[in-house]
């Protein structure tokens, strides 16, 4: 469904992960709506265990959630 991006939030100046749509999903309404509801149902959720969303967003036909950054253990 996406590509997951680790990025620079400039504002905060702080690492982020970006969800990303592929675009061949984003003029599909019912991909977008799915992709949505997921960002909504992460958001829900507080636990110290669980990735935080701190939003969902649109750019130029570029759908993308903003997550906090969790390092990959190797």
């Amino acid at each position: 469904m996406g590509i997951i991006y680790e990025a620079l939030h400039s504002d905060l100046q702080r690492s982020v992960a970006l969800k990303v749509l592929h675009p061949q999903f984003s003029e599909n309404i019912s991909f977008l709506e799915r992709f949505q509801r997921e960002a909504r149902a992460m958001a829900r959720l507080d636990h110290k265990n669980i990735i935080r969303v701190f939003d969902v967003l649109e750019d130029h036909k570029t759908h993308y959630i903003v997550m906090e950054f969790f390092p990959r253990v190797s």
